[in-house]
């Protein structure tokens, strides 16, 4: 007997009379599955150059803390910070490695005048952290090395010395006053020796021969990339930028005055607080009902964003926002990366440009 479950009399349709149909993706699903695609790429590509952008700008970070602590060891040695050399808008190589004078702070009534504010934006150096933490120069220049930097005769006094370091710049900071210093230099006069024996016959015509001795300071610095220096080969007419190469651009690249540049090859900028000339450990101090002069009103060095109570006023720039960081007005000195769209503007805290936005800033106190 056939059981109930499973009739006798049923049949199966077969393979053949079933068919093989298979349905596939329409046009409009592809491109939906494309346009997923793109738009995920679109989204791992942008957090790639996030990613990278903040690599870039850790690795500038980096050499900026050591430049810092290089700073810190320089004035454990020397007893003050370097002072700033060369005018930033100077034409001229020359000058890059002249005492630059800060600048003269006219007050109206108990303000700044607009032109001693703009001027004051522009008091900063390239060339002062090399040459003081590393000493790159001659022996007018960094206090030590043979004149023109190229290897000295045995038993010349060029031949005892070390391609990188410092003598002691005395209490002013600066150099060239044992070595025929140049009547328009405003410290030279003030240098009235170095911290060093000075023997041999001395004067501007052979003033080189002279054989200086005394112990050499530094190097404070060591540099793990060589492109993070450059030298100065002149200035734009039009915009007073330096012009940089590297080691390898120019045959005379090692007598050149050096800056240090950040991974994007822009110069990193020195600013120092304004002391009492010549005494580079004292600062300027001011009553409390007259604004500046300190760090705080550098405009660059002003942050785009503050934390509750962390502003303070200062100096109202080109926009009249007087803003600034409380931790900026008690800085001794500062560092400026101008970050990786490699401009800044000196007039505002913010422009609509967006160019102060990534400064990169290091301020020491």
């Amino acid at each position: 007997m056939a059981s109930p479950l499973a009739p006798s009399n049923l049949t199966y349709p077969s393979a053949a009379s079933r068919g093989t149909h298979h349905r596939g993706f329409s046009i409009v699903e592809l491109l939906v599955v494309i346009a997923i695609i793109i738009a995920l790429l679109g989204t791992l590509l942008v957090a790639l150059s996030h990613a990278g952008k903040r690599a870039q700008s850790a690795q500038t970070q980096v050499l900026m803390t050591s430049i810092s602590n290089a700073l810190a060891s320089f004035e454990r040695d020397i007893g003050y910070l370097p002072p700033s050399l060369g005018d930033a808008t100077s034409p001229t190589v020359a000058t890059a490695r002249d005492y630059f004078v800060q600048p003269n702070w006219v007050l109206s009534g108990n303000t700044p005048t607009s032109q001693s504010v703009a001027d004051y934006q522009r008091w900063y150096s390239y060339t002062a952290l090399p040459e003081y933490l590393l000493g790159y120069g001659n022996r007018t220049q960094d206090g030590h090395g043979v004149f023109d930097m190229a290897a000295a005769p045995a038993g010349s006094p060029g031949s005892r010395e070390p391609v990188l370091g410092i003598r002691h710049p005395g209490d002013d900071g600066y150099w060239n006053g044992v070595n025929n210093p140049r009547q328009n230099q405003p410290m030279g006069a003030l240098s009235a020796r170095n911290i060093v024996e000075v023997t041999g016959a001395y004067n501007a015509t052979n003033a080189n021969n002279a054989v200086l001795q005394g112990k050499v300071f530094g190097p404070y610095i060591e540099l793990a990339d060589s492109t993070n220096i450059a030298a100065i080969q002149g200035y734009n007419s039009s915009t007073g930028e330096p012009n940089l190469v590297f080691a390898g651009d120019d045959p005379n690249f090692d007598s050149l005055p050096k800056v240090f540049v950040d991974y994007w090859g822009s110069p990193i900028e020195y600013y120092r607080r304004p002391y009492i000339i010549p005494d580079l450990k004292s600062k300027e101090e001011w009553g409390s009902n007259v604004l500046g002069r300190d760090l705080g009103d550098i405009f660059a060095l002003r942050p785009g964003e503050f934390k509750p109570g962390e502003d303070r006023p200062g100096v109202p720039d080109a926009n009249g926002d007087d803003s600034t960081l409380a931790r900026l007005k008690t800085a001794r000195y500062a560092l400026l990366s101008r970050g990786p769209d490699k401009s800044v503007d000196r007039t505002t805290r913010r422009d609509e440009n967006g160019f102060n936005r990534d400064n990169i800033v290091e301020a020491g106190q």
